[in-house]
């Protein structure tokens, strides 16, 4: 799941924005509160975002400021889930076999395991 915040602000410093942005979210709510685990700032990717786990569903959740391609990429899934509910149960098969694998880490050269599904 993608979630993406928007910063009405544009200019230079977009990433360094995006950290901040991102920063002030994880240090001001109460995210384990709210049901969430694995809390981890990835900042010094070239999409900074927030990982986020939910504890009941277990569904991962990539938070990020101005990425237009994940919400697209997102919208894209959302279609193929629809058209055919298998696709979801697949994706998310073929994505934890990955990560089991240690094949879903884009640091060590192989697709993220967004690509998986």
């Amino acid at each position: 799941l993608v979630g993406v915040l928007k910063s009405h602000k544009s200019g230079d410093g977009g990433s360094d924005r995006a950290v901040s942005i991102l920063q002030k979210f994880a240090e001001n709510l109460p995210l384990k509160d709210l049901g969430f685990t694995n809390i981890t700032k990835i900042f010094q990717a070239s999409v900074p975002l927030l990982k986020l786990t939910d504890v009941d569903s277990q569904i991962e959740v990539d938070l990020c400021v101005n990425n237009e391609l994940g919400v697209r990429n997102s919208l894209l899934l959302n279609t193929y889930c629809k058209y055919d509910r298998r696709v979801l149960h697949l994706g998310r098969l073929v994505k934890e076999w990955a990560k089991k694998h240690e094949l879903a880490s884009s640091t060590d050269g192989c697709l993220n395991s967004y690509a998986y599904m």
